[in-house]
This record gives C-alpha cells, structure tokens and sequence, in this order.
C-alpha cells in the first residue's frame, strides 16, 4: 500500500447492497475500492463479483488481509 496517499471509508446504509467500502487515492482517476469486513485485528478487503446496480454485487475472494501488529 505504499503508493497509496489517502483513503476514504464508505458505509452503504441505503441501495441494492450494503457493502461498505474502503477507497484508496479516491482523488485520482487509478483509485481502488474494496469491500471490508473486520475480525478482532484484522481487516480482509475483497475482491467482488457481480453488478452493483443490479444489487447482485457480492463478496469474492479476499484480495488483501492486514493485520494490526
């Protein structure tokens, strides 16, 4: 995550899912965003599948997995 500058928590109350997200570098045109679930010290963020607009979006296989040390 060393080229990432800044990062943006999205919590989704309303719409077709409620996946809430973390964006990385929102501001620039490459930003990443990933679903997350915590875990006691552990963050997973994901890969996801399907169409948000659809409300068929769902989790897919963990992409990263941070651990607070």
């Amino acid at each position: 995550f060393n080229d990432n500058q800044t990062f943006y928590i999205n919590t989704d109350f309303i719409g077709p899912t409620t996946l809430d997200n973390v964006c990385f570098n929102l501001s620039t045109q490459t930003y990443k965003c990933f679903p997350f679930q915590t875990n006691k010290d552990t963050i997973y963020l994901f890969n996801t599948t399907g169409d948000e607009e659809e409300g068929s979006l769902k989790l897919d296989k963990i992409k990263y997995t941070l651990v607070r040390k």
